[in-house]
């Protein structure tokens, strides 16, 4: 339960590490997401009603508890939860301010069962007492405010709330329950007497935010393990468009291709604007993002065998030299290779989508490793080396489906910078076009038919393509950027909280059990990832 209910602060705190950075002016990063608080609202109002049936209603949450004061001491060991209910859950703009969000969440009920031990003028045992909290509101009021008019520091302004209607506590002793009954209202004012330390305790967790926004920091992420440092610093304060009700947040979004942490992608200066009548969250990934994603498997991937038969036979066939060279007992295997000068390499265009070596030289290599027979181990009979210029397209559409297409590619340039069997003058430019060529139409003939996303966890993705509708993912909206979008299944029109608690039954009595299987999957990763090492700039 802990880790998924600390899931954002885990994504936030967790994974963060020191690293030293420059003061910067404030500027777009090369990754842009644009929210709508509208299906925030939603988002959360579906989730509070989801969270506790999948993850605490009917667990036994170990709790070790005690307080003490002038006159009584309370010690909670553990809490059963049967049911804990969110009547109230919301999330928006506060009206005549400057951009306050507001998450409230109110009207909260705990049935529960604790064992514990509690001393009021004497002596109760909480042995499976019942305890019940009444209309406990949370209410959080956050402000993003930017600590210089052109820089990237900013600091969050919190103001929290929190209150309690009632607390009652029953045992299986009517003796018991008598005194019990007769120190309700004492019981109720120590317990709404340390309410303020609730609301303290997130400002503390908000002070230690503001520390490392205000500290030379960044927020590294491992993606997928770590060697990809994803860089989730913000390059500005987020920004509230009132008029549209959308927040904005700008990362600097780039990964970092050398263990010293260099990264050689010029940053993006254009911000992207919001696409109208589309999705209600959007995400704008710009090609330099995405370039120093292939830098990173440039180094730590890169090279890769090619596990295409009729490639490898094909380049036997063009150039004999390597079967006469090994004899009939030639074993061999081909690799590829790619080599680039910075991020330029990669571009996006609206018009052809993602263009590899338009604008930088792009090097790739094809190598052939080779043995017989009487060899032990493989060597490098021949590399060739050239000039890439290739265009390579994926998308997402609305059904989950992922289509992939390498409609154009084009090699120059192309010489042998290794040779161990004698190769011959040729045309190689012409002969390594007709082998790529052939290779990536064999990749598009397998594509003919697009990927279902779906498949790939039939358990819980089903789950997640029904709250998350009209998916798209496309190069093909704008220069520069890849969009992906999506929207809430609630959306567009925020619904009333009679609205709310219906859907929420309908999809909690549906999706119960793959719901709880996802939001564990989702803990489990997020606990996995380590924080990344202190990284020079």
């Amino acid at each position: 339960m802990k880790s998924s209910l600390l899931l954002v602060a885990l994504f936030a705190l967790s994974v963060s590490t020191e690293r030293i950075l420059q003061d910067q002016p404030a500027q777009a990063g090369s990754l842009k997401v644009s929210l709508s608080v509208p299906s925030v609202n939603n988002i959360v109002g579906v989730l509070a009603g989801i969270l506790p049936s999948c993850l605490v209603n009917n667990k036994t949450l170990d709790i070790n508890y005690t307080q003490s004061g002038f006159g009584y001491n309370i010690y909670i060991h553990d809490l059963h939860i049967n049911t804990l209910n969110f009547n109230t859950r919301e999330v928006y703009y506060v009206p005549e301010t400057n951009g306050t969000l507001r998450v409230l969440f109110g009207g909260i009920d705990l049935n529960s069962v604790m064992n514990g031990t509690m001393y009021i003028l004497g002596f109760i045992p909480l042995d499976a007492a019942q305890l019940n909290l009444t209309n406990l509101t949370v209410q959080l009021d956050l402000l993003a405010v930017p600590m210089a008019e052109n820089g990237n520091k900013w600091q969050i302004k919190e103001v929290s709330f929190i209150d309690l209607t009632d607390i009652t506590i029953q045992t299986t002793n009517s003796g018991w329950n008598a005194l019990i009954y007769t120190l309700h209202g004492t019981i109720n004012s120590i317990v709404k007497s340390y309410l303020p330390q609730v609301s303290a305790g997130i400002t503390y967790l908000v002070d230690g935010i503001n520390a490392k926004l205000a500290s030379p920091s960044g927020f590294m992420f491992n993606l997928f393990d770590a060697r990809f440092p994803l860089n989730l610093t913000t390059t500005q304060a987020p920004e509230a468009d009132l008029s549209n009700k959308t927040l904005n947040l700008n990362f600097d979004g780039t990964f970092f291709d050398t263990p010293a942490g260099t990264n050689h992608v010029k940053a993006n200066t254009n911000d992207p604007a919001r696409l109208p009548k589309t999705n209600s969250n959007q995400v704008f990934i710009h090609q330099s993002m995405l370039a120093s994603l292939m830098m990173v498997l440039e180094q730590e991937i890169l090279p890769v065998r090619l596990n295409d038969t009729n490639t490898t036979n094909q380049i036997l066939q063009l150039f004999p030299e390597i079967q006469y060279h090994y004899g009939e007992s030639l074993v061999s295997e081909v690799y590829v290779d790619l080599t680039v000068q910075s991020g330029g390499f990669l571009t996006l265009s609206q018009a052809s989508g993602m263009m590899i070596g338009k604008d930088e030289i792009t090097t790739l290599h094809l190598q052939v490793y080779a043995k017989n027979s009487t060899m032990p181990a493989q060597e490098m009979a021949v590399q060739f080396d050239m000039d890439l210029l290739m265009v390579l397209n994926s998308t997402i559409q609305p059904d989950w489906k992922l289509y992939l297409n390498i409609p154009k590619l084009l090699i120059a340039n192309t010489i042998v910078s290794h040779d161990n069997v004698g190769m011959v003058s040729r045309n190689y430019d012409s002969l390594m076009t007709a082998v790529l060529r052939s290779a990536t139409n064999s990749i598009n003939v397998k594509w003919r038919r697009p990927f279902d996303l779906v498949s790939l966890d039939p358990e819980t993705l089903p789950f997640i393509q029904n709250m998350l509708l009209h998916l798209q993912a496309t190069p093909f909206l704008m220069d520069e950027f890849y969009y992906v979008g999506f929207t809430f299944f609630m959306d567009p029109t925020p619904m009333s909280r009679a609205t709310y608690n219906r859907y929420t039954d309908r999809v909690t009595e549906q999706y119960r059990e793959v719901a709880y299987r996802v939001f564990d999957k989702l803990g489990a990763y997020f606990e996995s990832i380590k924080p990344v090492q202190n990284v020079a700039q």
